[in-house]
C-alpha cells in the first residue's frame, strides 16, 4: 500500500508495547536507585537467630510468608510500595505489617478453633496427617535433631 503512495517524507513509524509496570522494573530497575540484594525469608529467619540468639524454624518462616502474602494482597500497602524507595516504604508501612500480624494470629486462632470442631477435624485430618506423612518420607528429608 505504501509502495503506492511513493516515499512519505515526513513519516514515521513507531512500534509501542505495552510492557507491566512491575516487569520494566525488573528489567530495568529503577533510575537513581541501587539495587538492593533480597533476602528470602529463610535468611531472614537465620539472622533473627543469629542476633537475638531465638530458634526460629520452618513454622516461623512460613508464619512470615503468611503475612508477606497478606501485605501482597493489601491494595495500600502495594500502592506505598509501588510509590516509594524501599527505605521510604519502611517507614510508611511499619504499622500495616504490625496489623496484619495480629491479623494472622487471630486467623490462625480461627483455624485451630474451627479444627477442635469434630466435623471440621474429621475433614482435615486424614488430608493433614497424609501430607505430614509425605513430608517426613519425601527423599532427603532430615530428621530434626
Amino acid at each position: 500500500m505504501l509502495t503506492s503512495r511513493g516515499c512519505q517524507q515526513n513519516l514515521s513509524f513507531f512500534a509501542f508495547t505495552a510492557t507491566p509496570k512491575g516487569k520494566t522494573l525488573e528489567v530495568f530497575g529503577r533510575p537513581g536507585r541501587p539495587e538492593e540484594p533480597k533476602a528470602p525469608l529463610s535468611e531472614i529467619i537465620a539472622l533473627l537467630n543469629d542476633r537475638h540468639g531465638s530458634e526460629l524454624g520452618e513454622a516461623d518462616r512460613l508464619f512470615f510468608e503468611e503475612v508477606r502474602a497478606e501485605a501482597c494482597a493489601d491494595a495500600e500497602v502495594v500502592s506505598l510500595a509501588q510509590a516509594n524507595d524501599p527505605k521510604k516504604f519502611e517507614l510508611g508501612v511499619r504499622q500495616r505489617v504490625a496489623e496484619l500480624m495480629v491479623e494472622r494470629i487471630g486467623k490462625n486462632d480461627e483455624i485451630v478453633t474451627r479444627y477442635m470442631d469434630d466435623d471440621f477435624q474429621a475433614t482435615a485430618f486424614p488430608l493433614l496427617a497424609r501430607a505430614i506423612w509425605e513430608a517426613a518420607n519425601e527423599a532427603g528429608f532430615r530428621h530434626p535433631a
